[in-house]
This record gives structure tokens, C-alpha cells and sequence, in this order.
């Protein structure tokens, strides 16, 4: 209901509009929405007849962001990494059974205009998919060998040798890249086609589920060519703490191909070498 009217801060939702996006009876939503109303999550135009997100909201929206205080260490690097390479650049973390979408930079370097808003496959702020392969490789790459081991065990058996080679491959130089090579299809596509007209979560989790599932470990590219073209989906490099775990991931994405090796790899030292700046503000050594 929030996400739903998130969308929608100056119009606001008719009950009849809200029942109908949660698959929920008018007659259950009214004492639900009459009890939100009155703690001031919601508010209601008497005229209008349509709800609205609330004050309330505020302090504890206030209270999330500070709870996220890489985001203050990420997004400086994150808008400027976005500039250099004319893209979209995401703070995500590890938050078992998912990976969630913390921060997105992205916007035109031209006109200096940056935003948060979507990412060209849908992905949005507070988007949270379940982190299995090949999603989330640089996540898990560094994790102790039973972590690694649950994570594999989440793909196709028939990938299983490909994504460890793909896993070793990402720790020798720091860090991943996914690339989806074009078919009748782009991904971008496949993923709209997936996702429908679903919004918020269910949305997010049908990306995943009707979409990105479909990826095999070929999506991770083990060795760069220089000369080789590729189609990188992302670039991402892992953030430790100052316990030498991987909790976030700097994700560079909305990317043009064709581009060389070379130029992907030049893309993802700068990724590493941002993500060790802040692995460092952490107190990483």
C-alpha cells in the first residue's frame, strides 16, 4: 500500500483503487485504512475521497536513511562513477536470502542532472532479489566456503564448475562483470516483458523470478580479452567492513556495448578501486 501510494504523493489512491492493487477485500481495507489514518501514516482528502502517505512518515523515513550510512560514503563515488562512464551506478547489499537495491546514481553527465530514479531494467531503490546465481557473484565471492557453498547449491547443478571458476576469476582482479550478449530480445526487454504492470515488491520479485532466473553462469565473464567485445550488463566491485566481509557492492550498470576488454577492464579497476575507498572509510585493512 505504501509503494502504492508512494507513486502517487500528489493524487493519492481511492479505497476502491488501493483494494484493488492489494487483491484485498474494501471492507477489510477500510478499518486498515481508517487505523493508518489515524496514527498519521496515511491522511485522507475528505474531498477527494483519496489517501495520501502521511506525516508520520517522515521521522521514521529519516530514521531508515540514517540507518544506511554507507549510502554518505558510497554516492559521491557513485554520482562520479556514473559521470565518467555515462551510466548508472548502485550501492546494493547483502541481506540474506536477498540482495537489496540502497542507492542508484544515475542521470545525464552533460546536463548534470542526476537522479535516483530507475535503473533501465526496473530495478528501484529498496528493490530487494533473492541472491542466488548468478546474481550477486561479488557478494559471495570472498564469504567462507559454506556460504559460497549454499549459494552455489542455489543454481543449476550443471553450472556449478563454471560459477566456481567464475567466483575465483572475480577475486583474482577485484572484481565482476556480467555481460548479456543480444537476441531477438534485448534484456531490457525480457525483463519489462517479466515484470508486466506489477509495481513495488511484487514487481522486483517478478524481475527475478520470470526474468533474471533464466540467466545461466555464462552472464559472468571469467577472463577478459582485451580486444574481445563484450555487452556488460554490470561491473561490480565488493565493499568489506572492518571485519573483512563483503556487506555491499558498488554496481555500475545501464552500460552500452559493444565495448573492448579493455575498456571493461579500465571500468572495473575503477569500480575496485572506489569500493576500496570506502572499504577503507569502514575501517577495512
Amino acid at each position: 500500500m505504501l509503494e502504492l501510494l508512494a507513486g502517487a504523493e500528489r493524487t493519492g489512491r481511492t479505497l476502491a483503487e488501493i483494494s484493488r492493487h492489494l487483491g484485498v477485500h474494501k471492507a477489510t481495507c477500510t478499518p486498515m485504512l481508517a487505523e493508518l489514518v489515524r496514527v498519521g501514516w496515511l491522511v485522507r482528502n475528505p474531498r477527494r475521497k483519496t489517501y495520501h502517505l502521511g506525516p508520520r512518515l517522515v521521522p521514521i523515513g529519516a530514521a531508515a536513511r540514517s540507518a544506511i550510512d554507507i549510502v554518505d560514503l558510497t554516492r559521491p563515488r557513485a554520482v562520479a562513477l556514473a559521470e565518467e562512464f555515462d551510466a548508472a551506478c548502485m550501492t546494493v547489499a547483502s541481506s540474506l536470502p536477498d540482495l537489496v537495491v540502497v542507492d542508484i546514481a544515475s542521470g545525464s553527465p552533460a546536463g548534470r542532472r542526476w537522479s535516483s530514479g530507475p535503473t533501465s531494467i526496473g530495478l528501484r531503490m529498496g528493490d530487494a532479489i533473492r541472491l542466488r546465481p548468478p546474481l550477486g557473484a561479488v557478494l559471495v565471492a570472498w564469504a567462507e566456503p559454506e556460504h559460497v557453498d549454499r549459494w552455489l547449491a542455489l543454481g543449476a547443478e550443471g553450472d556449478r564448475g563454471d560459477l566456481t571458476r567464475a567466483l575465483e576469476a572475480i577475486r583474482a582482479r577485484g572484481y565482476a562483470v556480467e555481460e548479456f550478449r543480444p537476441t531477438p530480445q534485448s534484456l531490457e526487454e525480457l525483463i519489462v516483458d517479466a515484470a508486466g504492470d506489477l509495481s513495488g515488491s511484487r514487481r522486483a520479485h517478478r524481475l527475478l523470478d520470470q526474468g533474471v532466473a533464466s540467466l545461466g553462469a555464462e552472464v559472468l565473464v571469467e577472463e577478459l580479452s582485451p580486444t574481445a567485445m563484450y555487452h556488460p550488463v554490470s561491473v561490480n566491485a565488493p565493499v568489506f567492513d572492518a571485519a573483512g566481509d563483503v556487506t555491499h557492492a558498488l554496481c555500475l550498470t545501464d552500460l552500452r556495448g559493444p565495448v573492448s576488454g579493455e575498456v571493461v577492464a579500465a571500468m572495473g579497476r575503477a569500480m575496485a578501486e572506489s569500493a576500496a575507498e570506502v572499504s577503507r572509510e569502514l575501517g577495512h585493512r
